[in-house]
């Protein structure tokens, strides 16, 4: 083999190193495109998911607060209207019906959802709290900080009362109005399931 055919065959070679490093460059920058393309999708679906979550959770918080603000209207009105049936009954109408207990508790929906809590957080001693201790009776604030403090729990009003809002808003206590404050309760619907302290 003389030197000009040596060159000839060793440029051949370096055109056909050449091409195929070229080829797997193009390999290389698709896949990596790909990649980011399915990086930005496992985004938006993630994103997605956290938006549907948000309107469960706000959905659930909502359906709560309109139950106890259709029970809180409809009692009102019914106290609005006991004077007129108690005469009605004094002038020998509807005998036999008893009108002094007469309330409303309507219930629009009921799912079972588990909420995961730890009494080392103040939202967790408050569920804690309404579960076990008050076991679904109507208790204002004042109430919910005694309970922690006969269990030895550091609660405070300032920590109490804004966890304690947000978790009515969220669906999980219910809320209604009790002589100039608020009374709250753990909503039906909740079943607490309590996480291993850290």
């Amino acid at each position: 083999m003389n030197a000009e055919d040596f060159e000839k065959r060793l440029s051949k070679v370096e055109e056909l190193v050449a091409q195929k490093v070229k080829s797997l460059e193009e390999q290389l920058d698709r896949q990596i495109q790909q990649n980011q393309d399915l990086a930005g999708e496992i985004q938006q679906l993630q994103d997605e998911i956290m938006g549907y979550k948000h309107r469960v959770e706000m959905l659930s918080g909502m359906e709560n607060l309109m139950r106890d603000f259709v029970n809180d209207a409809v009692n009102e009105k019914l106290e609005q209207i006991k004077p007129k049936l108690f005469e009605l009954l004094k002038q020998g109408h509807g005998q036999g019906i008893d009108l002094t207990n007469v309330q409303t508790d309507l219930t629009l929906h009921k799912v079972s959802k588990p909420v995961k809590f730890s009494t080392d957080t103040v939202r967790g001693k408050i569920l804690w709290i309404a579960a076990n201790d008050l076991k679904g009776k109507w208790a204002v604030g004042s109430e919910y900080l005694e309970a922690a403090q006969e269990k030895g729990w550091s609660l405070k009003a300032n920590s109490l009362y804004p966890a304690i809002a947000e978790l009515a808003t969220k669906g999980l206590l219910g809320k209604k109005k009790a002589e100039g404050d608020y009374a709250y309760r753990l909503s039906e619907d909740v079943k607490l399931e309590e996480r291993a302290s850290q």
